[in-house]
């Protein structure tokens, strides 16, 4: 991937060995692959749309919400949701991973959207990914 095509990743540092060394701050690694894919396959296969569905009642009932429909739409913002969630952990040691997270919160700071706004979608995830893998 070159510069062009990664233009937050180039402009905030996101070089292949910045994103080593994020993923090794953050203790990501290869059995952190594994664990991914497994809930890819296991708990997000076939209900992503459902699991969206689940969490964006609550989301959409937070206060700064019109916003997000303002600035992207609320049925834009879901389906965004719901592909990000389809590709749970694919490549994440990749700049394409990083840069698309680098270009939705670049997105939310031009729109002027609070980025705490942001991080609750994948707190929302995390609750309902988690969930079923306790159970068993």
């Amino acid at each position: 991937m070159n510069a062009e095509t990664t233009p937050h990743c180039t402009a905030l540092g996101f070089d292949d060995k910045r994103i080593q060394e994020v993923l090794s701050m953050l203790r990501l690694g290869e059995e952190h692959r594994a664990i991914a894919d497994r809930i890819r396959t296991q708990v997000i296969a076939g209900r992503a749309d459902e699991l969206v569905d689940r969490c964006f009642t609550a989301f959409a009932r937070t206060r700064g919400f019109s916003l997000i429909e303002r600035s992207f739409g609320a049925e834009s913002f879901k389906r965004a949701w719901i592909n990000r969630l389809r590709r749970f952990g694919l490549d994440f040691d990749t700049k394409e991973y990083f840069e698309e997270r680098l270009a939705t919160a670049a997105a939310f700071a031009r729109a002027k959207i609070h980025l705490s706004l942001l991080h609750l979608p994948y707190c929302l995830t995390q609750e309902i990914l988690i969930a079923p893998m306790a159970h068993r």
